[in-house]
């Protein structure tokens, strides 16, 4: 169960007894482990500078909110300029401005995945067009995604170990 807001920001929460926490939140920083004499643990939370921010990633790969907005010049009310008016504008709601103020990543990238053709030794499908029979017999167009995968993996494995 997550335990709310209490203590001098919620003096009205369910957990408060006689103005203190019934639940001994906020709980004290300390910089060590301890079994206190009733035999609860007082664990270790160092103060490390680090904070949290409830939700500050939901919906975040939604994209960006968007906005209209219509500019007018109040000395020239008859002087309508629809296409000049409307202009895409991007609102940044504060979760996303609490994330690019403490710079964090918004998208994380990795390696491309490419789908390689499984298949037997000397077994690898092949598709030629019309006028293109000497291809096959081609030296550059005998690795399949495969087997040049594995020519790759030996090429490499064979330069690290001459340097």
């Amino acid at each position: 169960m997550v335990h709310h807001l209490c203590g001098t920001t919620n003096p009205t929460a369910p957990c408060m007894i006689n103005g203190v926490c019934s639940k001994g939140y906020p709980k004290d920083f300390r910089e060590s482990t301890n079994i206190n004499v009733d035999g609860y643990p007082r664990h270790k939370r160092p103060d490390d500078g680090r904070r949290a921010v409830k939700y500050l990633c939901k919906y975040v790969y939604k994209g960006s909110d968007r906005a209209s907005l219509q500019l007018q010049n109040q000395a020239r009310p008859n002087r309508y300029d629809e296409i000049r008016a409307h202009l895409d504008a991007r609102y940044v709601c504060p979760p996303k401005a609490l994330h690019h103020i403490f710079k964090y990543r918004s998208q994380f990238k990795s390696d491309v995945v490419y789908r390689l053709q499984v298949h037997l030794p000397d077994m690898q499908t092949v598709t030629l067009l019309p006028g293109q029979e000497g291809a096959l017999q081609r030296e550059g167009n005998r690795n399949s995604t495969l087997t040049a995968w594995f020519q790759l993996n030996a090429d490499y494995e064979l330069m690290l170990s001459e340097n």
